[in-house]
């Protein structure tokens, strides 16, 4: 779960560090042109970037979020929909709920974009399509695709390059390595269990090897069931292939539609050890999921460890981490809220 530092983002880095490219033109201009940054998105796309950053929109929670923590936030113009229901955006940034939404489940109107006229445009990867015709308006709309730890961390350095603040990238990176180091110090030598998560939707809807949940059950010292499991979202399986698989615990979602005592009570899953020493958890999400590829994820690894290796972990401690974070990163006190 350690970052993976690819080359073009390294270059991205250098070019904001130590000074971005600039036009050169016979007559000096009274005023300097705007820096230029070249930048590879999690697309694979190339995305010029000709002036300085004032007006964003962000289309896709992980980089909103990300984009908050970064301090972005006063330059956010318009986010993504459904806005009103993040508990994150009501404690921490509470004007971007009434700015202008957009549906990224949906066909993006890219000509309303346009008249809120952006410098820079961060779209989901199912959104691609919309972020080749912002460019084509001459746009910089920049793909991301957080799907894993490593992308997440791309994604991190990417914001932290185009925005011209690489080194509140940076500080947040090293963060996130420094608790995991001390996780998987923590819990070196300890003893792996066996470890299911179901969906939202149904118990038997899985994780699969491609998800970052299985990388935050790896780093926690533990064995994901379904690490075997090919797609790269919930995926169907069987009650006998979970039979099969025996997890000593189960993690469940904290919206699913089920419940720890349905499972407890389920006669065709009584033979699992899980169930036999009710080792059934609900994956917490204070304020925002800490299962999911976001800024916070790093709080739901620290929980899994905990939980699974209680014995290594002052829950004191635990507490004092969730509250640092959101104190540093997004200005929430949540000792004072009672939380």
């Amino acid at each position: 779960m350690k970052k993976v530092i690819t080359l073009f983002l390294m270059l991205m880095m250098a070019l904001c560090l130590f000074g971005c490219s600039e036009k050169e033109e016979e007559d000096v201009p009274s005023e300097p042109l705007p820096a230029t940054i070249e930048a590879i998105d999690q697309a694979g796309r190339t995305v010029i970037i000709k002036k300085e950053v004032e007006r964003i929109i962000s289309l896709s929670y992980p980089i909103s979020a990300a984009l908050l923590a970064l301090g972005q936030k006063d330059k956010i113009v318009a986010i993504e929909a459904k806005a009103d229901t993040r508990p994150l955006y009501q404690l921490a940034a509470k004007e971007l709920i009434a700015l202008p939404s957009f549906d990224a489940d949906k066909q993006v109107d890219t000509d309303a974009l346009l008249k809120l006229e952006p410098d820079l445009v961060f779209l989901d990867v199912k959104q691609t399509a919309a972020a080749d015709a912002l460019l084509e308006q001459g746009v910089p709309a920049i793909v991301v695709d957080p799907k894993d730890y490593d992308k997440f961390i791309e994604m991190i350095f990417l914001a932290g390059a185009v925005c011209d603040v690489p080194a509140k990238a940076q500080e947040l990176i090293v963060y996130y390595d420094k608790l995991i180091d001390e996780i998987v110090t923590i819990t070196d030598g300890t003893a792996r269990p066996k470890v299911y998560i179901g969906g939202s939707s149904s118990l038997l809807a899985s994780c699969t090897a491609s998800m970052h949940q299985k990388q935050i059950l790896e780093t926690a010292s533990a064995r994901p069931v379904f690490a075997a499991l090919e797609g790269n979202t919930w995926t169907g399986i069987a009650a006998e292939q979970l039979l099969q698989w025996n997890p000593d615990y189960i993690f469940i979602p904290e919206d699913a539609v089920y419940t720890t005592e349905d499972l407890l009570n389920d006669e065709s899953l009584a033979e699992l050890s899980a169930i036999q020493n009710e080792n059934i958890y609900i994956l917490p999400s204070m304020i925002e999921s800490w299962s999911q590829p976001s800024s916070a994820s790093i709080l739901g690894l620290y929980w899994v460890a905990q939980t699974l290796h209680p014995e290594k972990f002052e829950e004191d401690r635990f507490t004092g981490e969730v509250n640092r974070f959101y104190k540093k990163y997004y200005n929430i006190d949540l000792e004072n809220q009672g939380s």
